[in-house]
């Protein structure tokens, strides 16, 4: 499995470009600024525990779902969900930054279509009230942490 890398935003002496695997934690540094250019194999320990199906990935996937989005070829919805569900309330807050860089990536990806699908769907059942047009995707990542958090109040 390769790195899910983050951009540190430091430059080392030799004048690379840091970056932070948001799964092993392996921080690299790279001639390239684009980490999409970076490839580096995870560190990653497999998983000995069951994946948790509650928590801020599995509201997101819901919230998804209410405006009509689901997973489509390449979206890695369901990977990213789960490593959400890891990260817990507090991780998912931690990496904000990262999660909405997700959002706007499959955003792109699924097409003006899907876009305008959600918008519709959104001001339909009312979600639209609770969603800034200028971040949208970081709208989203609130409203599951914050479903997430009361989620886990309940129970």
């Amino acid at each position: 499995m390769k790195c899910l890398l983050s951009a540190t935003n430091t430059i080392n002496e030799r004048h690379r470009h840091g970056f932070k695997c948001v799964r092993c934690g392996r921080e690299i540094f790279s001639r390239y600024a684009d980490s999409n250019l970076v490839s580096v194999v995870c560190n990653e320990q497999p998983l000995t525990v069951v994946t948790s199906t509650t928590g801020p990935g599995t509201e997101l996937k819901k919230l998804l779902t209410e405006l009509g989005i689901s997973s489509f070829n390449g979206c890695s919805c369901n990977e990213r969900a789960a490593q959400m569900n890891r990260w817990g309330v507090e991780g998912c807050r931690e990496h904000f930054d990262i999660i909405r860089c997700w959002i706007v990536d499959a955003q792109e990806k699924a097409g003006w279509a899907t876009t305008i699908t959600a918008t519709i769907a959104a001001t339909v059942n009312g979600l639209a009230l609770r969603i800034d047009p200028t971040d949208v995707a970081g709208s989203l990542v609130r409203i599951a942490i914050e479903r997430a958090e009361n989620v886990a109040l309940q129970s």
